[in-house]
């Protein structure tokens, strides 16, 4: 078998030949001439197959490695010829490794995967080995973790098979291999124990070389887990080896981590020093993907120096190196950054963009990981949270909570949720309509760089000039998108606008009695409560009890809302906590009022960040608001009919629609038939509420909608919907043919809704939407279905729900709504008041409100105490828009 030669390569071997086997030998007398004739024939091949090889070696080691391909393929479709596998293996690998030098991956990764079967299938152990190892380091490279660590797990099997042969030693290569893979994913304890073997071996080995590589990632792993002093000393014992054996490319990539342990030492000035040393020998060498490596550092150290251009410059160069090398996390590294130091400069909107980019890069990560057992995933999850966390932020500072809420339950890692009516997307993030522009001309930008840096001083002057032009349109681009934002945050009178409280919102209060209309008004700094209440009562106090108005209304929110999601008996309490802290911003300063007014039937029309509150589940410090008042939303008052009401149950004609059975990503919703048929009697044997027609399962689609919706009063829709919260557009419903019917498609029906009085989605944060998610705008499923001509109210939900709780709620709402005595305000509150009580079924309730309860069904409906339905997250989701009467 071949000699090897360690070569190392981001501090880690591929493997070269230093000799070619000897030639088979024949025998020039032989009787058997066609026998002679064929040996003759296949020496010749074979020699002319060798001097290829070892021509494409040497234009390997002379770093040609456009020739050396060529010359490898040459040789290899002799080999193939010969039927001699095992060097064929061995030549693949060496294509491989060439596509490897010039950074192109995927066809390095396609040879080796040639590679490795040559080798198996000539059982060729040791080349089985080497080519796993390289297909282990090529994934790491592109940060395919999961990958990486089945091929190292491979190898390391292979070891063990030709250690027991008496072959060469790999074994410090391998476990120093994996070891880095375990820092990447966190694993820090579990990475020490790996390269201290990995030292054991190398020094067993006498490999000083590979020994000074592993003590540098040592000290890398050191630095991760905060050792810094720890980290730097072990730096140093590596850049002794690296010069003793004359290795100046580690020694390179190993100042550059030392130059990172003293910035983080705060000795700014020396970081810098060995930071430039690192620079200029990745520069000489051209080591293009430490080059960037080296570039990302002292930006950094730059920034921290409040030298804010010079580290743009070096961000900026870092970002088109690790586009040009395919370095996928060095390209997600390099956007981080650009990230902080743009919001350092309080450049927020351009921050947001480039942190997006980031967080997409992890999320791609994490994806490939997903098979990794739990631990793998949630200490990778907490190596890259920052990002996550600074992102939300930023967007929290914006007002934008649905946008950060988002961003935050990205960092979950969790199962596969049971029986739920909606997902959230899982493809990361996307951006809005104002920031896609901004997105893609950086891109082009980079992809311009790139292609200059490759050319380097050979660049034609076309190219330098579309850069200039690039870089002009990027920044226009960039003042556009500043401009735009600042105007759309001043163009939401509709909803906050204090004039809007005339006439319009008097009609509102007026139509019933004891009620009060609520907005919240949110300045910057300050908190305004705007009312009105029944009889022309106006009024205005403002918020004293909090000092950054919308920063700490924006972080309560966010809490408020992760709570939420959180069934623990520690987490309801926290989750009292803070909504008592919302409630005596939001209610208590108006409480007196109130009182003196009797008011009993609460309105809110909410600003910004309170549009994503449920109000309902607000806390005084006994009871939650829905159990002292009767809550609805609107989206404005001027916008809100409050002369019609649904009217008695035989005219109230319902179109049902829903989906029970699963599709691909979309789990089966059982109780979907349960609620439908609970709503609506389709015949007079069914045991249903309200007359009307169900459309279930392949029955359920755009065309059946479309057709049936223009006669009848309520339309009920119970299916999967996902909620896309940054792109407004892309939100759907699934139909009960597995079609995605986006929100779009639906108020493009128009005029067909103007027969509706009530639109119930008993599905997934299908109220809010919009595409900056500043607040500015309510731009969900409710504003395509209500205005003039259309529904007078509309039921949704703010977060995802549960399949069997939406089922009973259902249920009991239109059951008491179907009595005559209630509004649906209060219909929707006493539903609420069931769950939350633990109401067994809704006879206790009827009793209380003293309303004869008739032949109405679901007197046996299911025990709520025993599926543990009173927690907020069950019922404080659905809203009421619109028309509460």
């Amino acid at each position: 078998m071949w000699a090897l030669q360690a070569v190392f390569l981001s501090g880690l071997i591929i493997f070269k030949p230093l000799s070619i086997f000897s030639l088979t030998s024949t025998n020039p007398n032989s009787k058997n001439n066609i026998v002679s004739e064929r040996l003759f024939a296949q020496t010749h091949l074979r020699s002319e197959a060798d001097s290829f090889l070892n021509q494409g070696l040497n234009a390997s080691l002379n770093g040609d490695y456009q020739n050396a391909i060529d010359l490898y393929r040459q040789s290899a479709i002799i080999y193939q010829k010969l039927g001699d596998q095992s060097t064929l293996g061995y030549v693949l690998k060496q294509i491989g490794s060439s596509f490897y030098n010039l950074y192109e991956y995927d066809q390095a990764l396609e040879n080796y995967q040639q590679s490795l079967i040559e080798s198996t299938e000539s059982n060729d152990v040791t080349g089985m080995l080497e080519t796993s190892y390289a297909i282990c380091l090529t994934h790491y490279i592109l940060s395919k973790y999961a990958d990486a660590l089945t091929f190292c797990q491979n190898a390391t099997e292979y070891l063990e098979i030709v250690k027991n042969q008496g072959k060469q030693n790999l074994q410090a290569y391998l476990l120093h291999l994996t070891a880095i893979l375990h820092t990447e994913l966190g694993q820090h304890n579990l990475a020490d124990i790996l390269y201290q073997r990995a030292l054991q071996a190398a020094r067993e080995e006498d490999n000083r070389a590979s020994e000074g590589s592993i003590l540098s990632n040592l000290g890398l792993n050191t630095l991760r887990q905060g050792d810094y002093q720890q980290a730097v000393t072990l730096y140093q014992q590596a850049i002794d080896i690296h010069r003793e054996v004359g290795d100046t490319l580690e020694e390179g990539r190993t100042l550059n981590k030392l130059g990172e342990g003293y910035h983080l030492l705060g000795q700014y000035e020396q970081g810098v020093e060995i930071l430039l040393q690192a620079l200029n020998i990745t520069q000489e060498l051209q080591d293009w993907r430490f080059q960037g490596v080296v570039l990302d550092s002292l930006g950094s150290v730059y920034a921290d120096q409040g030298e804010y251009q010079k580290a743009l410059s070096a961000y900026q160069e870092a970002l088109v190196l690790s586009r040009l090398v395919n370095s996928v996390d060095d390209e997600r590294i390099a956007l981080s950054n650009l990230g902080d130091l743009l919001a350092k400069q309080e450049n927020i909107d351009l921050a947001i963009i480039f942190y997006k980019a980031a967080v997409n890069i992890i999320e791609d990560i994490r994806s490939d990981i997903e098979n990794l057992s739990q631990n793998f995933q949630e200490s990778y999850t907490v190596e890259v949270s920052d990002t996550y966390r600074q992102l939300a932020d930023l967007l929290l500072q914006q007002g934008r909570i649905l946008e950060a809420q988002h961003v935050l339950e990205l960092l979950k890692v969790e199962e596969l949720r049971e029986f739920t009516r909606a997902t959230y997307t899982t493809n990361g993030i996307e951006y809005d309509s104002i920031e896609q522009p901004v997105i893609n001309a950086h891109g082009s930008l980079i992809a311009l760089g790139a292609e200059i840096y490759n050319c380097g001083q050979n660049c034609p002057q076309t190219l330098i000039e579309q850069q200039i032009d690039l870089e002009g349109a990027y920044t226009d681009q960039v003042r556009t998108f500043r401009d735009i934002v600042r105007r759309n945050r001043g163009t939401d009178d509709v909803f906050y606008d204090p004039t809007t409280l005339g006439t319009d919102a008097l009609d509102l209060v007026n139509a019933q009695s004891k009620t009060a209309l609520i907005y919240p008004f949110v300045k910057d700094d300050d908190l305004w409560l705007l009312w009105v209440a029944t009889g022309g009562v106006v009024g205005r106090v403002k918020v004293n009890t909090i000092n950054n108005a919308e920063d700490d209304l924006n972080r309560a929110v966010l809490e408020f809302r992760q709570l939420l999601n959180k069934q623990d008996a520690d987490s309801l309490e926290q989750l009292k906590q803070k909504g008592n802290q919302l409630y005596n911003w939001l209610i208590t300063p108006l409480a007196k009022e109130l009182e003196k007014n009797d008011i009993q039937q609460l309105i809110f029309a909410q600003d910004r960040t309170t549009r994503y509150l449920p109000m309902a589940a607000l806390y005084d410090g006994e009871q939650f608001l829905i159990e002292r008042y009767t809550v609805s939303t609107v989206l404005s008052a001027a916008l809100t009919n409050t002369t019609d009401r649904l009217g008695p149950v035989e005219s109230a004609d319902t179109l049902a629609l829903g989906l029970q059975k699963d599709f691909p990503g979309y789990p089966a919703l059982p109780n979907v038939r349960e609620e439908l048929d609970g709503v609506v009697k389709t015949d007079n044997n069914d045991p249903g509420i309200y007359p009307g027609q169900v459309f279930m399962d392949d029955a359920f689609n755009f065309d059946t909608l479309s057709q049936q919706v223009r006669h009848h009063r309520i339309l009920h829709i119970a299916t999967h919907a996902e909620f896309v919260p940054h792109v407004a557009d892309a939100s759907y419903i699934l139909s009960g043919q597995g079609e995605q019917l986006t929100i779009a498609q639906l108020g493009s029906l128009g005029t067909q809704f103007n027969n509706l009085h009530l639109v119930v989605l008993s599905a997934c944060q299908t109220a809010l939407g919009g595409e900056a998610l500043d607040g500015t705008e309510i731009a969900g499923v409710s504003s395509y279905f209500l205005g003039k001509n259309k529904a007078e109210a509309v039921m949704a939900t703010l977060w995802k729900v549960d399949d069997e709780g939406t089922s009973i709620l259902m249920q009991r709402f239109y059951e008491l709504m179907a009595s005559g005595e209630l509004t649906k305000a209060e219909a929707l509150k006493h539903a609420q008041l069931s769950l939350l009580n633990n109401e067994v079924n809704l006879t206790e309730r009827f009793d209380k409100l003293g309303i004869q309860r008739g032949g109405l069904v679901n007197a046996d409906a299911p025990d709520t105490e025993s599926v543990g339905l009173s927690h907020p997250y069950y019922w404080a989701p659905f809203i009421l828009i619109g028309n509460s009467l």
